[in-house]
């Protein structure tokens, strides 16, 4: 009772009982009871949540009788529901809803599959695509009970609360009886159907041990009986061959459990990998929704690019106008600033607009219709047209470089591709010892447009600098996170106070 503490097992991020909020015999261990609306169990501790970025809230839930409930959320546990925080709950009828206060998501009325009767463990999984894909996913024991397309949560960093104290409404509403919740987990990405399927089956829900590091895996491999020290058999398979390495593996071993083979390999990938955050990402093999872990993945931070900024030219919505997009390059005399001149291969300049539906591109006049949007085809990640110089003079108006010997380089040519239905990227390449230079200031200047739920406080354009496309694909050495100078607002209309028609401005001398 009180603000009893209560420990993260698995990450750092730790919480309090508040109110009459206690712990009993659960699923699995303890789990956390709910009487009423002021008992809550609130995460404060830690890294704050994150709403509009990828994840996956599980958790096996044990509801009393069937009613208006609150389950979690991202709130400050103090009963009013105040703008941007979430609500996950039950409603009287027995479905799933979550809503964001002051923002619509199209889930807040509940829908999908009833909540399964009598009083039994239910495992409950929400996961959310993040502004890239959009989609919001409600699973009840491991099966999709319904799915929100485009769902754009607002940005917030909040606490997450359990049992209560999130809405004035009582959490419980007319529902008797108590609320318990066991297994309560966050994760920074969306699971796959899959992944919740099997979490959700698992006999053991508690056990993460087959993500460990030497974990006993679960197909052992035995001698065969030729006695060859190359075959090898896996009775758990029952395969009708033998198992058999070209040459002798050395780092293969037995022990009392069985075969233990660790080594030491390097995946090659050109697909791109997304994480909101970098401490608990995995390399992991998986087959048939079964995974253990092959491997860490250590990130390497690219130099920031200094003075990104895009600077607006208008603050009316959906019109279009001009925009400055700026950055400086690395010191000449530094390491990073050294490989824009040692650099061999075709070097690029990448824009990343992160989110088109809030901000896009226009045409330049150049060629084309002043004020339209310039289409691109959703392709996969590795995925890169051929360049067009064309395509630079229909997207770019200005090119600007403080460089007094080279200036702006010329691009060779340029792509544009969607990476998502919302992302958008804008790919400058360069000729050989040809690209940006060091110690440099440079301006973009392109037509763009933005939209009602604009937001200068998000970043708009992601900036990276990569000093070979050929051999080092994802390899960017400076990257740079541009935000807007200013928000938008609605423009003026004909119901608004304006000079009259006649004679209602003059401009006159001094």
């Amino acid at each position: 009772t009180g603000s009893a503490p209560l420990k993260d097992v698995v990450g750092r991020r730790s919480g309090s009982l508040l109110g009459g909020a206690a712990t009993s015999t659960g699923k699995v261990g303890n789990a956390l009871v709910f009487r009423n609306e002021s008992d809550a169990f609130l995460v404060d501790r830690g890294f704050k949540f994150d709403a509009t970025q990828s994840w996956t809230l599980l958790f096996w839930a044990k509801v009393e009788n069937i009613g208006r409930h609150t389950l979690c959320g991202l709130a400050t546990a103090d009963s009013t529901f105040q703008e941007s925080e979430i609500e996950l709950g039950i409603t009287a009828s027995g479905k799933l809803f979550l809503n964001q206060a002051g923002y619509a998501t199209g889930a807040e009325s509940g829908s999908g599959s009833v909540w399964p009767p009598g009083g039994a463990w239910t495992h409950v999984a929400v996961v959310y695509g993040g502004k890239i894909n959009g989609d919001l996913l409600f699973y009840i024991n491991g099966d999709l009970s319904f799915q929100v397309p485009a769902v754009e949560f607002l940005y917030t960093r909040l606490p997450l609360v359990c049992g209560g104290r999130i809405v004035a409404v009582p959490a419980f509403g007319r529902a008797a009886g108590k609320l318990e919740l066991d297994e309560l987990r966050w994760y920074n990405i969306p699971m796959s159907g899959a992944d919740v399927k099997t979490i959700s089956a698992a006999a053991d829900p508690t056990s993460d041990k087959e993500l460990q590091a030497f974990a006993t895996l679960g197909n052992r491999l035995v001698r065969a009986s030729s006695g060859d020290a190359r075959e090898f058999d896996i009775p758990s398979l029952s395969w009708s061959t033998t198992l058999v390495f070209e040459t002798l593996p050395s780092d293969v071993g037995f022990n009392a459990v069985g075969t233990e083979w660790r080594i030491t390999n390097r995946a090659n990938t050109r697909a791109e990998l997304i994480t909101p955050t970098q401490q608990y990402t995995k390399v992991c093999w998986e087959r048939e929704g079964r995974m253990a872990e092959a491997g860490t993945i250590v990130f390497r931070h690219a130099s920031r690019l200094s003075e990104a900024a895009v600077y607006i030219t208008t603050e009316e919505w959906r019109k279009t106008a001009p925009f400055i997009l700026t950055f400086q390059t690395a010191d000449p005399t530094s390491g990073t600033g050294k490989r824009y001149s040692e650099a061999e291969g075709t070097m690029t300049l990448e824009l990343s607009f992160l989110d088109t539906d809030r901000f896009d591109i226009m045409h330049s006049s150049l060629d084309s219709t002043f004020g339209t949007e310039i289409l691109a085809n959703v392709e996969p990640s590795d995925g890169m047209d051929p360049p067009s110089q064309k395509l630079c003079g229909e997207m770019f108006r200005e090119l600007w470089s403080s460089d007094p010997e080279g200036g702006f380089p010329m691009p060779k040519g340029c792509t544009n591709r969607k990476t998502s239905s919302n992302v958008r990227e804008v790919v400058m390449l360069f000729e050989p010892r040809n690209g940006l230079r060091a110690g440099q200031t440079y301006h973009v200047v392109m037509n763009g447009w933005a939209t009602n739920s604009f937001n200068k406080d998000v970043e708009v354009i992601m900036i990276q600098a990569g000093d070979d496309v050929d051999s080092k694909r994802y390899d960017i050495h400076e990257v740079g996170h541009a935000f807007a100078d200013k928000d938008f607002q609605i423009g003026g209309s004909l119901n608004d106070p304006r000079f009259a028609d006649s004679d209602g401005f003059e401009l006159v001398d001094e």
